[in-house]
């Protein structure tokens, strides 16, 4: 979708003209082409590819969405890859996308799965006449726009680029560090379900060494032969339950001991 095509004289807004009219407004001397587009069809880029006269991998990228934060050179046209990233009304995150076409005289910005705009930029580049001119990958790319050999395009901004990769590195070693605060987070969290798990662990088998005593001696006590001792005793099964509760307390009171219960 078109959300705006403004040629520009001199640094000046000549007036809004239609996607037919670039090409000649381009070939006029001292005239600027500034072309905004959201979400737009194969048709409507094919279109720019070809007043604008831009190389098939780089509208190919725009078409198919999806890339990397990155910068490319094409001759004398600069192509920028950009991500935003967005509030949707649930709180959730959405990840826009903003290729922007570079030229001696011209700039085309294609935003895609985005509801930002740029025409703030677009509003300060008309009060301001003159300036017309993912975090990792950026910062790669924006130090391809300052020191050494930088696109002609740009070779009068590097001191705003370079402003930029330094935010930029600030920005990533902020990242890092709630990385890695996250990732210790992670690895306590861990740590204490293994403890808890372990305790529980303990108190089971705890209980169950207690059990297995209490049921071995019923198990022993309990076998029907005609010729057992105590078999026919008075104090037989008071004898044996008392046998089997001291057993029970003494195995209670070492597994507290030890802190298994």
């Amino acid at each position: 979708m078109l959300i705006n095509c403004v040629a520009y004289e001199s640094g000046r807004k000549l007036a809004d003209i239609r996607l037919e009219e670039i090409s000649d407004y381009l070939a006029r001397r001292g005239c600027f082409v500034w072309v905004a587009l959201r979400d737009p069809s194969d048709e409507e880029l094919a279109k720019m590819q070809v007043e604008f006269n831009l190389p098939g991998l780089a509208i190919e990228d725009a078409v198919h969405g999806n890339q990397r934060p990155k910068i490319e050179e094409y001759g004398d046209i600069v192509h920028a890859v950009m991500h935003l990233i967005e509030f949707e009304p649930t709180d959730d995150l959405r990840v826009g996308e903003v290729h922007a076409y570079v030229g001696p005289n011209f700039v085309l910005s294609v935003r895609k799965h985005s509801t930002q705009n740029l025409m703030g930029v677009r509003a300060r580049t008309e009060r301001e006449p003159e300036l017309l001119n993912a975090v990792v990958p950026l910062m790669d790319a924006a130090g391809k726009l300052y020191g050494g050999r930088v696109p002609l395009v740009c070779a009068k901004s590097g001191d705003y680029f370079r402003d930029v990769a330094d935010h930029l590195t600030r920005m990533n070693a902020v990242i890092d560090t709630i990385r890695d605060t996250i990732g210790t987070a992670i690895q306590v969290n861990l740590s204490m379900v293994t403890i808890e798990e372990s305790e529980t662990t303990k108190q089971l088998a705890a209980w169950a060494g207690i059990f297995a005593v209490a049921t071995a001696f019923a198990g022993i006590w309990g076998m029907n032969f005609e010729h057992m001792p105590e078999l026919h005793w008075t104090y037989g099964y008071p004898a044996s339950l008392a046998a089997i509760t001291a057993t029970c307390v003494l195995l209670y009171r070492r597994f507290r001991r030890v802190g298994w219960l």
